[in-house]
């Protein structure tokens, strides 16, 4: 599958990972293709982020450009 019409990443277990704000679109896109390729997409899902993931993703982004650590990680040791 490396004709996708999307932009993919590898995931775990030998998995494709596709993000997308809007995933309609994008699944309209895949499911389309899959059917003009005869074939299937065992597996496929579409999950959204946990408020927990987008929490700690937002704290990361604020304290990286603080220069501290996000809550709920260790921050480095330093010399």
């Amino acid at each position: 599958m490396t004709d996708l019409p999307v932009p993919a990443a590898a995931g775990e277990d030998g998995r494709l990972v596709i993000e997308a704000d809007e995933p309609t679109e994008l699944l309209h896109r895949l499911t389309g293709w899959a059917i003009d390729h005869n074939t299937t997409l065992p597996g496929l899902t579409v999950d959204r982020p946990s408020l927990e993931d987008i929490y700690l993703g937002l704290t990361a982004v604020q304290a990286e450009s603080a220069g501290r650590s996000a809550p709920g990680t260790r921050p480095e040791a330093r010399p």
